[in-house]
């Protein structure tokens, strides 16, 4: 049987409140030269990609989709979750790892804000390993790297080959 997965990676900027030159206001300034309205550019986030998941849905896509929400997950008033909520998403950590407090995944904060979905047609047991790795593993970064293995069998009702592991190449601006 053919199944159509649709990987989409995001990245939400934080508030707004922080100065002139931060993303958020960029964007809102973008929105507002685009539109001829001031618009929350988070709430502009959250509405477009509310509109382009349900889209790939009605095309019958399965969805997986990863990112910095910058917003705290699993709290009570996250527009985050009830994003996810309102297009049939679920959150892949709190799915499989039901009563462990989500870790902090920025070094910033105490909060996990980044996070990995997947459509509610795509049961849990699909994911076969989930979780995260230290702050700055593999290489240097303020987040946390996060992973999720599913069980391509079970996806696609075949064996998958399997992938030719990639060799090291240290590209810098020095040797490229």
């Amino acid at each position: 049987h053919h199944i159509t997965i649709s990987i989409i990676t995001v990245y939400r900027p934080g508030n707004t409140s922080k100065g002139q030159n931060t993303i958020a206001l960029q964007q809102q300034r973008d929105l507002q030269a685009a539109t001829g309205q001031l618009l929350n550019p988070r709430k502009a986030f959250l509405d477009d990609l509310s509109k382009f998941v349900q889209q790939l849905h009605d095309h019958h896509h399965h969805i997986i989709l990863c990112g910095d929400v910058n917003e705290p997950l699993r709290t009570p008033d996250s527009q985050w979750d009830a994003m996810l909520q309102q297009c049939h998403l679920y959150n892949a950590f709190t799915t499989k790892h039901l009563y462990t407090p989500l870790p902090s995944t920025c070094d910033k904060g105490p909060n996990c804000i980044d996070t990995i979905a997947l459509s509610r047609s795509l049961p849990s047991t699909v994911i076969t390993r989930i979780g995260y790795l230290p702050f700055y593993q593999p290489f240097s970064s303020d987040h946390r790297v996060m992973f999720c293995d599913l069980d391509a069998k079970s996806l696609f009702s075949t064996v998958i080959s399997n992938l030719t592991k990639s060799s090291y190449r240290n590209f810098n601006t020095n040797n490229v």
